[in-house]
């Protein structure tokens, strides 16, 4: 930049005096929000010197059949769709079922995978945090309203390792009694 001195009286330039200029010094990127399938997100980082804000927006994201995108734990790929055994969870890195607990007009599907694949940093998900998958040609946005690492499987359910309960008692109330309780003689 340039300082101009400025006479006071008829107002000209008397002399110039280049001032150096001072490149910007930025922090890391921040999160500011997640894209989602429908909206861009943007992330930004500030300028320690002067505090110029810089911002760079992601575009939505884009999904095809059979994939979920999770932002909070940076997880987009693919998944299978299943019923809920062992078996089925072995075959597929991801596997959406709602095959387990899936009740009159209530869809209450499962992302289940083993901690070596896609879904290994999944027990650091939080209730209330969203998990957006296509499926069928149709965007569905969850929230997540129970997240627990299952260790163990007591030949009925998956039983969670810090509750000890199974994802049955979790989904039917047991933990969270907000939760509708769903009809089991009425389960497709």
């Amino acid at each position: 930049g340039v300082i101009s001195h400025v006479c006071t009286e008829c107002f000209s330039i008397v002399s110039t005096e280049e001032i150096p200029v001072v490149p910007h010094s930025f922090g890391k990127w921040m999160l500011g929000e997640y894209a989602t399938p429908w909206e861009a997100g943007h992330q930004y980082r500030i300028c320690g010197t002067c505090g110029y804000k810089d911002i760079q927006e992601d575009s939505p994201i884009e999904l095809h059949d059979n994939m979920l995108y999770i932002p909070t734990l940076g997880v987009k790929c693919d998944f299978g769709v299943g019923q809920f055994t062992q078996a089925e969870v072995n075959a597929y890195d991801v596997l959406y079922t709602d095959w387990a607990y899936r009740c009159e007009d209530v869809n209450n599907p499962f992302l289940l995978g083993h901690n070596y694949g896609s879904l290994g940093k999944l027990y650091n998900l939080k209730v209330g945090e969203h998990v957006y998958l296509q499926l069928d040609n149709t965007i569905y946005d969850y929230v997540v309203v129970n997240s627990e690492y299952a260790v163990e499987y007591d030949g009925l359910a998956i039983v969670g390792q810090t509750t000890g309960v199974s994802i049955w008692d979790t989904y039917s109330g047991a933990l969270n009694p907000e939760m509708p309780e769903p009809l089991q003689n009425e389960c497709k």
